[in-house]
């Protein structure tokens, strides 16, 4: 079928809310669905979840999550099936709401991962602007005493999310409110403002609903 993401692509980086956009919810489901599936085969239980099952994990999990990649579910699994902290045992059988439970320490974990690696990355940019301010001085200091330099305004570069934001906000009545907030915490973990406007939008949604 045309325009159908393989399951190579998807855990190659594309945001589950890329699928959406790109190929329709009903395709996003059948992928995520098909490597959901993959996964519980690999840890054997006699007693397993049904295809029907699937589908409906799936189903929630492309609708809730738009921002998770294929890659992070299979993350989520691996990590379940090392029985890291927090990851429940299935005791025979796996159904969805472990799947969700997996889901949810998964990231709450990411989380609690990117605030540490955020304040690192910051601390290293930071080095690293110091140390080329100070080589960049070295190098220039024969040249500025002769001829001026131009002055060279950066420019920021906004990631192409118009798909994305315009997915969600197409459909944000069709949300309810516990799945705006969680897409308002997924948006939050990226640490960046580029995502502001649609977190602005889908908390004046939630005090709308409130109001009533």
């Amino acid at each position: 079928m045309a325009g159908v993401i393989s399951i190579r692509q998807a855990i190659e980086g594309y945001q589950i809310g890329k699928f959406i956009a790109e190929v329709g919810m009903a395709n996003a489901v059948h992928v995520v669905a098909d490597f959901i599936k993959r996964q519980v085969e690999s840890f054997g239980l006699q007693k397993t979840i049904t295809d029907n099952q699937i589908f409906e994990a799936a189903k929630l999990i492309v609708q809730e999550h738009p921002l998770l990649t294929v890659e992070d579910i299979a993350m989520m699994f691996r990590e379940a099936k090392m029985m890291k902290d927090g990851y429940e045992k299935p005791y025979g059988r796996i159904d969805v709401s472990l799947i969700f439970s997996w889901l949810n320490n998964y990231l709450d974990h990411r989380l609690d991962n990117q605030d540490a690696e955020y304040l690192q990355e910051k601390k290293q940019q930071q080095n690293d602007a110091f140390e080329m301010a100070a080589n960049l001085a070295d190098l220039l200091e024969p040249l500025i005493s002769k001829k001026p330099l131009p002055v060279i305004t950066p420019v920021i570069q906004r990631p192409s999310l118009e798909k994305q934001d315009a997915y969600i906000r197409a459909n944000m009545a069709n949300y309810d409110t516990r799945e705006l907030h969680s897409l308002i915490k997924q948006f939050r973990s990226h640490h960046t403002q580029v995502y502001n406007g649609i977190i602005a939008e889908m908390e004046t949604e939630i005090m709308s609903r409130n109001d009533k």
